[in-house]
């Protein structure tokens, strides 16, 4: 059994026919369907921010989450400064995936880089 991940728009739930095919579905077949709701963005955003708070500091903050594959991705940002500096990913229910996150070193590189005059513009 496949699982697709699908918005819920003015309309419902809709599984758009090339999901539905992807799956195996058939014209004049029957599906089961099972609906789990995901979380709101807030709390998504709640949730990476108590992670940020814990692991890279009380300057951090994070962008809209965008759903990506089966997962939500969620950009860091820095107080005072333009620019995203990495990311949080979260499973389809709000957990971090650390493996896939922006540590802290990593985000102290990429601020760092950021306000590095670079040598070519001279």
């Amino acid at each position: 059994m496949g699982a697709i991940t699908v918005p819920v728009t003015e309309e419902g739930i809709v599984v758009p026919s090339a999901a539905v095919q992807l799956l195996g579905g058939r014209v004049g077949g029957w599906a089961e369907v099972e609906v789990r709701m995901l979380p709101s963005a807030e709390e998504l955003e709640d949730k990476a921010l108590y992670y940020i708070l814990h692991h890279l500091g009380d300057a951090v903050y994070v962008g809209a989450p965008v759903w990506i594959g089966d997962s939500w991705r969620l950009s860091l940002k820095v107080k005072g400064v333009d620019g995203v500096f990495g990311q949080i990913i979260l499973t389809s229910m709000g957990d971090v995936i650390e493996a896939a996150t922006t540590s802290r070193m990593e985000l102290r590189e990429a601020i760092r880089a950021a306000h590095t005059p670079d040598p070519a513009a001279r």
